[in-house]
């Protein structure tokens, strides 16, 4: 059976959540990222939204994707999700 989608009221942590991700990710894996944002609606203040801080990372392909994503132990947590597209492709 699915889960129930929950969404909860804008909470003033999320941005701080994100600047701690970030800095755990760019500790270990800095010279290969080449931008790390905050998206999707955690990062809209004041928008309800599910619990969840997305983070995106820029890298130059499919390798270094899978290096961001091992790096602070996000595979081991299901943190991490791999999901690529071809430069100059708008998704």
């Amino acid at each position: 059976m699915p889960q129930p989608v929950v969404i909860v009221p804008y909470d003033m942590n999320w941005p701080w959540i994100y600047e701690e991700e970030k800095r755990l990710v760019l500790g270990g894996v800095r010279q290969i990222v080449r931008s790390l944002e905050h998206i999707g609606s955690t990062s809209v203040p004041g928008l309800c939204a599910k619990p969840i801080v997305d983070i995106l990372a820029g890298v130059d392909g499919p390798g270094e994707a899978s290096i961001v994503g091992s790096c602070c132990s996000l595979s081991a947590t299901g943190a991490y999700r791999l999901e690529t597209t071809p430069t100059g492709t708008i998704v």
